[in-house]
């Protein structure tokens, strides 16, 4: 209990660590707090609406969706679908690409990728820049809040889409 003025069920904190095998399917939703998971091998659906959302060594099938938290993924051949409302995106991905789509209405969209990673890309923001170091082909449209192209000869599709906010891809 944090205080004796206001009622003991509202100021409670929890904090709950669950182990799982290496090889483990997560369906994780909460209405307010952070979602962290490591190690793991799988699907996971990890949903929080005023949270972070962390997701390290994950590979697999990954959808992380926070109302207004960060979301900080490191992944290694994985399938990802990550979203905000209200905060940062930043992915470190290694291994081959099997389809990435990234979107917050506010905040900043950082990619870091090893030089031979392969994809279709579609980067956008309505109201700041977007930038990619990596070495692009056919490239479709450029201009300093669109980019459209291929990374080492194209692949599955990486897309990232920031209302407000710039959007970096670069190099591991």
């Amino acid at each position: 209990k944090k205080s004796s003025s206001s009622s003991w069920f509202s100021s409670i904190d929890v904090e709950v660590e669950i182990k799982v095998p290496a090889k483990f399917n997560l369906d994780i939703n909460t209405a307010g707090g952070d979602i962290k998971c490591g190690g793991i091998t799988g699907k996971a659906e990890l949903n929080t609406s005023g949270g972070d959302i962390w997701a390290d060594k994950f590979s697999g099938i990954l959808d992380a969706s926070t109302s207004g938290g960060d979301v900080l993924l490191f992944c290694k051949d994985t399938k990802i679908n990550g979203e905000t409302s209200g905060g940062y995106i930043k992915l470190e991905y290694e291994g081959e690409n099997k389809g990435i789509d990234l979107s917050t209405s506010v905040g900043d969209i950082d990619i870091i990728l090893s030089n031979d990673f392969a994809a279709s890309i579609e980067l956008s923001t309505s109201v700041g820049d977007v930038s990619c170091s990596l070495n692009m082909t056919n490239i479709k449209k450029s201009s300093g809040s669109k980019l459209a192209g291929d990374l080492n000869g194209g692949g599955e599709k990486l897309s990232a889409h920031t209302s407000g906010g710039d959007i970096t891809v670069s190099e591991k």
